[in-house]
Parts: C-alpha cells; sequence; structure tokens
C-alpha cells in the first residue's frame, strides 16, 4: 500500500484550482502542540502561478491509499510565497500554516475564569473568538481550574494553558471539529515491528531532559484579607468622609471592596484613598488612592476597585470615602449595627475625629502574593545526586496566566512525575508502506526484539510526508514518525 496526495488551493476571489503538473513536491510536517505545516514547491518559468497561488489562499490536503485521494488530511493558508531563481529555473514555495492554529496565534484573550472544568473553558474560548468550530468532541478532563487569567495573551497560550493545566491534549481536525481528551487516551492503532521500518533504528536512552525538582511560577493570587463584612445599618456619603481602621496580615495591597448602594443620580463617581495611621487617626501619608465611577454603583452590594501598595504589616491604616453629593443624590455606604466599635469621621478631610462606641463601616482587602510552587521526586534526587547537595536536577516552568497557588502545586506534581526519570527515544524511525497519516500524541505499539527489547506503547510526536510531483502526487512507500515515551510529549 502507499499514500497518494492531492491539493486543492481557493484563492481570495475564490477561484478554486487543483495542484497540477506545476507541482515539483511537497512536505507534510504534524508535530504534538504545534501547526501542521505543508510546503508546496511550484514550478513558475512564466511568472503565471504566482498570481494563481497568491499568500492568503485557502489550502487543502487530500491523502489517503486510493488515488486520487478523498480523505481531507489538511486545512490551511498560504502564509508566505518565496520566489526563488537559480540555474535558469524559477520555482515557489508555497509555506502553508494549519488553518486552527494560525488563528490562535493571532486572536487576543482577555478572560478571568475561575472554578470552571477544563472543557467549559476551551467551548467558553471557542465560542467567544473562533468561528464555525464544532464544540461537540470537547470532553470533560474532569479537572476543575479554580482560576486562570489572561490579559492580552495570544489564544494558542489560553488553549495551552488549559491543556497543560489539565493534563489534556487539544486537536483540531481538517473538518474543523475541536476535540479535548485526556492526554495520551487516544491509540493510533498502528502496531510496528522490525519489519515494517525501513533503514536505521535508533533507540536513545539519556538523561538529558530529566528534571527531578521542578517548580512552578505564576503571577499572583489574590486573596481576601482583613475584612469587615457585617451589614445593619449605614451613613449617607454627603455630609461627612468618612474612614475605617485596618492592619494587615500581608504586605502587597491589590484592591478593595466597600458595600455600597446609590441615592438618587449622583453625577461623579465617588473617590477614596487609603492613609497611615497617624496617632490614632487617618492624617499620615497618602498610601494609596481608589475610585467607583458614578454608573458602575447600583444597589446595594459589593462593589471592587483596585489600589496597589505595598503596606506594612507592622502598621495600621485607614480606608478614607470622600464625601459626595448632596442628601438626595449620593451614596451610602453600608455598615454594621453595632456600638462597640469605631469608625472615623471629618467634615473637611483634613480634621478627624476617631467616634468610639459606635459603627463600623464595611471593607474588604485584598492582597496578592507570588505563585510559587514545588515538587521534588526524592527517590530521583538521591539517585541523581551527583554532587551530594541534595539540591536535584531543577527545572522552571513559568506561565503569568496561573494565579492560583492549588493549580500551580497540581501542575508542578504532574510535572516532576513525566520528567524525573530516563527518558527513551527513537527518532526519525521510517515506516513502510503507510496508508494514513496518524496524529502526535497517540499512541503507537513498538514489537522490536533487536533493539531495545522494546514491546510497548510509545507516542508519536512527530510525523513527516513528503510527497512527489504531479496533480495526484506519485504515491509515497515511506512516512517518518518521532516516537518517545510519556514525558516527551507533555
Amino acid at each position: 500500500m502507499v499514500l497518494f496526495g492531492k491539493v486543492d488551493i481557493t484563492d481570495l476571489g475564490n477561484a478554486k484550482m487543483t495542484l497540477g503538473s506545476e507541482n515539483r513536491g511537497y512536505h507534510f510536517t504534524r508535530v504534538y502542540g504545534e501547526s501542521d505545516v505543508l510546503r508546496i514547491t511550484v514550478s513558475d518559468p512564466g511568472r503565471t502561478h504566482l498570481a494563481n497561488y497568491p499568500a492568503g489562499s485557502k489550502v487543502e490536503l487530500y491523502s489517503d491509499s486510493t488515488d486520487p485521494p478523498t480523505v481531507k488530511v489538511f486545512r490551511g493558508v498560504i502564509e508566505t510565497v518565496n520566489e526563488e531563481y537559480s540555474g535558469g529555473r524559477r520555482t515557489l514555495i508555497l509555506n502553508c500554516t494549519e488553518l486552527f492554529y494560525y488563528l490562535l496565534m493571532r486572536r487576543v484573550v482577555f478572560e478571568d475564569y475561575r472554578n470552571l472544568l477544563a472543557g467549559d473553558i476551551i467551548k467558553n474560548l471557542n465560542s467567544t473568538y473562533l468561528a464555525g468550530f464544532s464544540d461537540t468532541n470537547i470532553q470533560d478532563t474532569d479537572y476543575q481550574i479554580e482560576q486562570i487569567t489572561w490579559a492580552g495573551q495570544y489564544l494558542i497560550d489560553a488553549f495551552d494553558d488549559v491543556a497543560k493545566l489539565s493534563f489534556a491534549q487539544y486537536y483540531c481536525d481538517p473538518l474543523l471539529n475541536l476535540f479535548l481528551y485526556p492526554q495520551h487516551s487516544r491509540a493510533s492503532g498502528l502496531s510496528l515491528t522490525e519489519d515494517d521500518i525501513h533503514g536505521v533504528i535508533k533507540n536513545t536512552l539519556g538523561i538529558d531532559t530529566m528534571q527531578n525538582v521542578v517548580f512552578v511560577l505564576g503571577s499572583e493570587q489574590i486573596d481576601k484579607d482583613v475584612n469587615s463584612e457585617t451589614t445593619g445599618g449605614n451613613v449617607s456619603m454627603h455630609t461627612n468622609y468618612i474612614a475605617v481602621k485596618f492592619q494587615p496580615t500581608e504586605i502587597s495591597l491589590r484592591k478593595i471592596a466597600l458595600n455600597l448602594e446609590k441615592v438618587g443620580s449622583p453625577t461623579t463617581g465617588l473617590g477614596g484613598e487609603i492613609v497611615e495611621d497617624k496617632s490614632g487617626l487617618p492624617t499620615g501619608p497618602e498610601i494609596a488612592g481608589f475610585s467607583f465611577r458614578a454608573g458602575d454603583i447600583g444597589a446595594q452590594a459589593w462593589y471592587e476597585s483596585g489600589a496597589e501598595a505595598e503596606l506594612d504589616t507592622g502598621k495600621s491604616y485607614w480606608l478614607i470615602l470622600f464625601k459626595n453629593g448632596d442628601v438626595s443624590n449620593t451614596y451610602k455606604w453600608h455598615h454594621d449595627n453595632s456600638s462597640a466599635n469605631s469608625h472615623g469621621e471629618s467634615s473637611d478631610g483634613v480634621s478627624w475625629s476617631e467616634i468610639t462606641s459606635s459603627y463600623k463601616p464595611t471593607f474588604r482587602i485584598f492582597m496578592g502574593s507570588a505563585v510559587i510552587s514545588q515538587s521534588r521526586n526524592s527517590s530521583s534526587v538521591t539517585t541523581y545526586d551527583f554532587d551530594g547537595s541534595g539540591f536535584g536536577i531543577q527545572g522552571v516552568f513559568m506561565k503569568a496566566s496561573i494565579v492560583e497557588k492549588l493549580v500551580a502545586k497540581r501542575l508542578a506534581m504532574r510535572l516532576v512525575k513525566d520528567t524525573s526519570r530516563e527518558a527513551q527515544r527513537i527518532p526519525d524511525l521510517v515506516m513502510k508502506n503507510p496508508t494514513t497519516i496518524p496524529i502526535p500524541g497517540d499512541s503507537i505499539h513498538l514489537n522490536f526484539s533487536n533493539i531495545g527489547n522494546l514491546n510497548r506503547d510509545f507516542f508519536m510526536n512527530r510525523i513527516d510526508v513528503d510527497y512527489g510531483r504531479g496533480k495526484t502526487a506519485t504515491g509515497i512507500n515511506f512516512m517518518s514518525i518521532g516516537i518517545a515515551d510519556n514525558k516527551e510529549v507533555v
């Protein structure tokens, strides 16, 4: 059996052509976690095909064991066209990128997801940032991601992050069906012996990729620190500046929240600041400011505002809310109904009094802390402790979208599990008589008795296919497959 190939190209005017006698061969590559790539060489002595196959044209590759082939294995776009001239011959090189990945690398994501399954996040990203891709094959991987945030990252980073954190693989077929499934859960159905291989079989064992101590570095986890959340009354903000005192337990202030309510139709937003305590009053230096826009405050609820500063856990601070509006158009700041607490009041924001035996206004202080997690395989560290330090063979994985320490810890544990042992690779395995083109990441069974004494499943991380000339590319008898054990394709 052999593989045949056929390429259809649709130009920017929607005219469709099948690559014919001008074809001088093409190379198709699939790599785990990357775009499928098709590189086409076209003879163009009269410079006619340069206009027929412009950059941006749509490309479809069909390949199977029938002539002509009918199974679509690639859908993409011509990303670049290189014109080359040498020895009296003019050729074009059409560099084609898979459509799905081309879009992933050119869509920017602004999202914050909390306590969602990985599959639900992928579905939401697909519906928000892509069009025409089916999500019916997206599986729930049973991994809930506590929080993940993207602020201007590319869509491919978002897909990669979700897959990495949920130990899943995503893939889009040429019919634009989007798949998400547990990593290494799919089998290609290929089972090879030494008789199925052309040329030299190379088996590599090594510790060149080993990491038995893994650090995962995210950005920041933002948690609620000190607070007062009990409500039972309120104060109108049209008369005085009001302040509440607090002492933080962390140092990196990131935002505040207040329980507020709009009265009437105030024309201006509500501002405030955080100052150091000075002799028991809110008269120390300003540390940070914050504000709420007029249109953002409505019925009674908790409203958040950014406020960033580095605080001192050994000091006390005051959160001040400025007075605003008149009796009919203002805001209410809700407080408890206690007569055993205290707060600050000022008519001008300069001269302050502490009102004791009174209420305490509501507030929430949110602090940021670095997301850092470490996991180690103690047995591997002992085995490969070359200098006696016990430090191990360390690796770092950095991803700004990780904003939850539990997520970082789970990822560190998985990474060290998969990278703390000797790795096995069988590069550039040339298979005879292929009939289909498999998907990288799927398993393949190798039964080699003369090298490595192998009889187990591996995982494919790269596929390369070279096609010949002509309208229906000459049938090929060989396909190159990159083989690795589990950790190599994590």
